[in-house]
């Protein structure tokens, strides 16, 4: 998307030197033409007009390409920037979440394994205790992993709906 986003500015400023270029080819002509008499003065003249709005065509046209296609492209690229970034959060509480259910895991087999233990029933109940501390984190955050996932589709959905047109257009 950025080679294609490169590609429409080049594109805009080659659009650009061209009228430029139209410009100062007709002002030259229209000064040829002044400096000779008669007819040949004349169609110098004419030629540096035609050249002049040559220009302003040109400029007006790279005008509507950078309106209609380069600044498009350029929000289209830090919206996709944007939701790379909500999909790296989104896989970064992910992360988090199977890391809590892994913790959960351990501490279960840890208090199994002080629960068959005789006369460990002090560490047992500790290690009960924070099975149920790493619990209620574990559902803390994939609460928080479904709430940003939820907010994610939702913004994916938003963008293909409302951008999936302007994108045909463009």
């Amino acid at each position: 998307m950025r080679s294609v986003a490169h590609q429409a500015s080049g594109l805009v400023r080659k659009g650009k030197e061209i009228a430029n270029g139209l410009f100062e080819f007709g002002l030259a002509f229209n000064l040829l033409g002044q400096s000779e008499a008669d007819s040949l003065g004349l169609a110098l003249g004419k030629v540096g007009e035609a050249a002049d709005s040559l220009s302003v065509l040109s400029a007006e046209h790279a005008e509507r390409e950078m309106a209609q296609f380069e600044e498009p492209l350029q929000d289209y690229i830090k919206m996709i920037h944007a939701v790379k970034l909500a999909l790296q959060r989104r896989h970064e509480k992910r992360l988090t979440y199977t890391t809590c259910l892994s913790e959960v895991e351990t501490k279960q087999t840890n208090v199994a394994k002080l629960r068959a233990t005789i006369g460990a029933e002090a560490k047992a109940y500790s290690a009960e205790m924070s099975l149920k501390r790493a619990r209620d984190a574990a559902e803390l955050t994939r609460d928080e992993f479904a709430t940003v996932s939820q907010r994610v589709l939702r913004e994916v959905d938003r963008f293909k709906r409302e951008k999936a047109d302007d994108m045909r257009k463009t």
